[in-house]
């Protein structure tokens, strides 16, 4: 896997942990800039969007560090390099 790769998989860690971070702070009720900054409530689920989240970060920070330790692109890698477009879709056409 060549450096640019390796830098989006890093990049793409940094973004599932701090999602992961400020879902875990939400649910515990903190209200901070951390916590509010690009959130916006949805429609579709409600109180239970905070824990809907939280198995999808789970895994693909799981991934991620396979990715990074084994060093290969494989097929775990292409899914978790879908994992942030996912992420901005669902926060664009979700109500």
């Amino acid at each position: 896997m060549n450096k640019t790769l390796r830098t989006i998989f890093w990049l793409i860690l940094l973004f599932l942990i701090y999602h992961l971070i400020r879902d875990l702070m939400q649910i515990a009720g903190f209200q901070n800039v951390f916590t509010d900054v690009f959130h916006r409530s949805h429609k579709w689920c409600g109180a239970y969007c905070n824990y809907v989240t939280l198995p999808p970060e789970i895994i693909a920070i799981t991934g991620a560090i396979y990715v990074l330790k084994k060093n290969k692109l494989n097929i775990i890698g292409i899914f978790i390099l879908c994992f942030p477009i996912l992420f901005f879709l669902a926060t664009i056409l979700l109500p």
